[in-house]
């Protein structure tokens, strides 16, 4: 009987996920890796959260096997995504526990307004730049 606790040997044998090999490296390489995902995790509206939880969950992907340059495509795809549809964005712990750079995000054409006392057209993002003062 399988229980309700996750674990290796509750799945398939040819799993992608029970195959996962640990992989060793220079904790240096790692640091610096996670500060350059760090620095690219743009918050929108939230916060990023605990930068240490989010190293040590980094962390563990990383030496799990997790692919650098695919978390890094992802994160370019999701960061892309928030900014140009105006979504607000996960703290970077959540991002990285739901595994978010496997997630498709589609961008959007910008939604378009009517003012309809005026009949002007405008755009949400350029309004929201507007009142915050960078538009």
């Amino acid at each position: 009987p399988v229980s309700g606790k996750l674990s290796s040997k509750n799945y398939p044998k040819n799993s992608p996920i029970k195959n996962k090999k640990k992989i060793d490296f220079d904790p240096e390489d790692i640091e610096e890796k996670f500060e350059t995902f760090w620095t690219n995790y743009v918050a929108i509206s939230v916060g990023k959260g605990s930068k240490q939880e989010a190293k040590t969950i980094f962390t563990k992907l990383i030496k799990e096997g997790d692919d650098y340059d695919r978390i890094m495509q992802g994160l370019a795809n999701y960061k892309q995504y928030t900014q140009s549809g105006g979504h607000y964005t996960k703290a970077v712990s959540r991002w990285l526990n739901k595994r978010g750079w496997e997630d498709d995000y589609t961008v959007s054409e910008p939604q378009r307004t009517t003012n309809q006392a005026s009949g002007n057209v405008g755009n949400y993002t350029e309004a929201f730049a507007r009142v915050l003062g960078d538009g």
